[in-house]
């Protein structure tokens, strides 16, 4: 059973940062902000280091997805992070195109350097002459400059997608804030920079989105390791929010991938701030009413579960993946 929430508008409980409380004699003074606040929506630089470990080049979950799910569609990577499962998905399914949404802006602009570095790594500039990975992009991934967007312009990928000899000139282009139509590539590395599109968005808060994600936008969604951290910040309220907006941006007969942290996971990062804090202790929908949910609430006619874990990954991150089909 399903316990009732209410839901309306989904807000913040209590701010993080400087904190005040009353004393007993009635006077406020300040709290120290909680250490770990950097992190409180899960947006962890170096994630596929902790999630991979030492020894994996690619990430396990991979093994589990299907081609059929991805090929010749239209695919959107909730909480994409810096991006490497976006760009995997991309090359290894041949999507039609895939958009990596994250809250973090500086994981979006590292996403977008990933990008550059993989279609570098084929050693193909837009002139077909061979090219050398840039220490200038290096650097500025390590000091987060803020020219990060403009030294984006003189990138590679930048240029092989505005190359004159594989785009028509009259083509209206765009990196950052739209989504690309897919061309006619004569080139592997333009071919992957108009599929993939990199994007800092609050899913949750920021609604209605602009014409890159209407209702009925995508074929497939993927929402991996997200739900905790939905759950802890803005409640059930905003996880119910979460699936609703998935089920609307979905096409029919469109496929969303999950993988649920487990409840046990929630206790070691509720303390992350205030807010978080007094989610957690207000909760009431755990991950075992997630598929109820979405079916008898949300609208999802049917779902499968892929795997019961992935082996491959570090402890901790071996779940589950679950597919509902709209």
């Amino acid at each position: 059973m399903i316990p009732k929430v209410q839901t309306g508008e989904v807000q913040v409980r209590a701010s993080c940062g400087d904190l005040t409380e009353v004393s007993d004699a009635g006077r406020k003074r300040k709290r120290k902000p909680i250490k770990k606040e950097l992190h409180r929506f899960g947006n962890y630089h170096h994630y596929y280091g902790y999630r991979l470990g030492k020894t994996l080049d690619e990430d396990p979950r991979l093994r589990f997805l299907e081609r059929e799910w991805f090929e010749g569609k239209d695919c959107l990577d909730i909480g994409c992070n810096e991006g490497l499962v976006t760009i995997s998905i991309a090359q290894k399914y041949n999507c039609r195109r895939i958009l990596g949404v994250d809250i973090d802006g500086v994981l979006i602009d590292k996403a977008n350097l990933n990008l550059t570095e993989r279609i570098s790594s084929s050693g193909v500039s837009d002139s077909g002459e061979n090219v050398e990975k840039r220490s200038e992009e290096e650097r500025l991934l390590e000091t987060g400059a803020p020219a990060m967007k403009e030294w984006w312009k003189d990138t590679i990928a930048w240029r092989a997608l505005h190359s004159k000899e594989t785009l028509d000139s009259g083509s209206n282009h765009t990196i950052s804030g739209t989504v690309l139509e897919r061309p006619s590539a004569t080139t592997e590395s333009v071919d992957l920079m108009q599929r993939v599109t990199f994007r800092q968005e609050n899913f949750i808060k920021n609604f209605p989105h602009g014409d890159y994600m209407k209702d009925g936008t995508f074929d497939t969604v993927l929402c991996l390791s997200m739900t905790k951290w939905v759950h802890l910040n803005w409640g059930d309220d905003g996880l119910v929010r979460l699936f609703a907006k998935i089920f609307r941006i979905l096409r029919p007969g469109g496929t969303l991938i999950l993988e649920p942290q487990p409840w046990k996971s929630y206790q070691r990062k509720a303390g992350v701030c205030e807010a978080t804090r007094a989610n957690y202790n207000s909760i009431q929908l755990r991950p075992l009413h997630f598929t109820e949910i979405l079916l008898d609430k949300i609208g999802f006619r049917s779902y499968r579960q892929v795997s019961t874990a992935v082996p491959g990954s570090t402890a901790g991150f071996d779940r589950s993946l679950f597919l509902y089909f709209k």
